[in-house]
């Protein structure tokens, strides 16, 4: 959960970054104090930035806290592989999910019971379902588990 709300501190502390040096911009083209043509436009470069960072990072982040604090979260099962496994994230049927590395371990090859927030698809818990194992002939074997992982 420190993930998560580190996560929503930096992406807010980005915002509100952006914002500033927007009404500074802003000031700037006001005052008409702009030293080459080019700056004019600071302003709505900064606008789609800012509008960028708060509608992908920070606005779903600030909703999903609803959920963290309530513990209601979406469960899903997905196959963890090579291909989609990543650092910090899980990308699976086209949708990225993010998750502390040194709190939740998860092994290719294996099926898992996801919890996540529904907005930011931050990975609050994961229950292994079951694992492929490849035996001494190199023929696949699923065993069945229900562990949660630390």
């Amino acid at each position: 959960m420190i993930f998560f709300f580190w996560s929503l501190f930096l992406s807010t502390i980005m915002s509100l970054v952006v914002l500033v040096l927007l009404f500074k911009a802003l000031r700037v083209n006001q005052e008409r104090r702009n030293r080459i043509s080019l700056g004019y436009l600071a302003p709505v470069a900064l606008t789609g930035l800012f509008l960028a960072l708060m509608l992908s990072m920070t606005v779903p982040r600030l909703l999903d806290t609803v959920n963290l604090l309530t513990e209601t979260y979406a469960i899903e099962e997905v196959q963890v592989d090579r291909q989609n496994l990543g650092w910090n994230s899980l990308t699976t049927e086209g949708r990225r999910y993010f998750y502390n590395q040194w709190q939740i371990t998860l092994e290719p090859g294996s099926q898992y019971r996801i919890e996540y927030t529904p907005r930011s698809g931050y990975l609050v818990r994961a229950t292994l379902i079951e694992t492929t194992v490849v035996n001494s002939r190199g023929l696949a074997i699923r065993e069945a588990t229900g562990e949660d992982v630390p």
